[in-house]
């Protein structure tokens, strides 16, 4: 069963066609139920914000459960699930639920030295940024922008936008 699961996810994973994609993905979740890179798989593939909320918070629920993570994958994998829920909020328009989120997100890779997770900076801050710019968060903006030692093209744009209307 181990061995069909890997050969379906890999498939799943390589996969260009979207419909098939999450075919495969169920029938991982047929063999293993609680299966998170099959639910990641079917939530990056379902158009329903909704829908998409429910399922990644169940892969976040079923990894914490999860024995068979080396704890490196656990938490990428967590980081990925939190920034995908962040997302999804902010495409919703729900900033609140989206800021706690990206908040979560920045706390796991300010917690790992793992290069694979620290390399996901950038994008997590760009979508922190965003939404406190949403957010009209002006002052948090400036504050956050002054600590923040990494100064990437988000930053920047932040630091512009929170310095136009603070003028």
């Amino acid at each position: 069963n181990a061995s069909r699961v890997e050969q379906l996810l890999n498939m799943a994973w390589n996969s260009t066609n979207d419909k098939h994609t999450v075919s495969l993905a169920r029938q991982v979740l047929e063999i293993s139920p609680d299966n998170t890179d099959a639910l990641l798989l079917i939530a990056d593939n379902t158009e329903n914000h909704e829908e998409r909320i429910k399922i990644i918070k169940h892969a976040i629920d079923t990894l914490n459960k999860n024995e068979t993570y080396d704890d490196d994958e656990k938490i990428l994998f967590l980081l990925t699930l939190n920034y995908r829920l962040s997302y999804t909020y902010f495409a919703e328009k729900k900033l609140d639920e989206a800021l706690y989120y990206s908040e979560e997100s920045l706390k796991i890779i300010a917690d790992s030295d793992d290069s694979d997770v620290l390399e996901n900076y950038e994008d997590v801050k760009a979508l922190y940024y965003r939404i406190l710019i949403e957010r009209k968060e002006w002052k948090r903006i400036l504050a956050d922008t002054m600590k923040d030692e990494i100064h990437g093209l988000s930053w920047a744009y932040a630091r512009l936008i929170a310095a136009w209307f603070t003028a």
